[in-house]
């Protein structure tokens, strides 16, 4: 076998030898909601007006794809603002609960109950240590 020879025989490529012939192979690739300027007037030419619905059509799908963005955008803000809502509103029953027991504890003491009434109120301070460590705990984790 000499070195012009290809290991398996290939008819194309034996013709091309003898012939001379060069075969070139042209790729163009387009990404985009658009075709190149050349390929619109080629539209044209097939339809006139193609090229103009070509546009209007891009121009169309890229107003919906924006407002989708932000309709997803506003909806996701909403649902925030509601969680930052309802953890307001649980701190605020949160305090006056605190309070109320408090106060509670301090009646209790006043009628001699002073054992009862620490009770009360290191249960109180214990709840909230707890509802601190944990709500630092599940804030991390998110």
């Amino acid at each position: 076998m000499n070195s012009r020879q290809s290991p398996i025989p290939n008819q194309h490529h034996r013709n091309s030898e003898k012939n001379g012939d060069v075969l070139t192979a042209h790729m163009q690739y387009h990404q985009g909601p658009i075709p190149p300027a050349n390929e619109l007037q080629r539209y044209n030419e097939v339809n006139p007006g193609f090229a103009d619905r070509i546009i209007s059509m891009a121009e169309r799908e890229q107003k919906a794809r924006l407002e989708l963005n932000l309709s997803s955008s506003e909806k996701v803000f909403e649902i925030e603002k509601n969680k930052v809502s309802i953890i307001k509103r649980g701190q605020w029953f949160a305090l006056v609960l605190v309070i109320f027991i408090l106060f509670f504890a301090s009646f209790v003491a006043y009628l001699g109950y002073a054992n009862a009434a620490a009770g009360l109120v290191g249960a109180v301070v214990v709840g909230v240590i707890v509802a601190f460590v944990g709500g630092k705990k599940r804030d991390a984790e998110s």
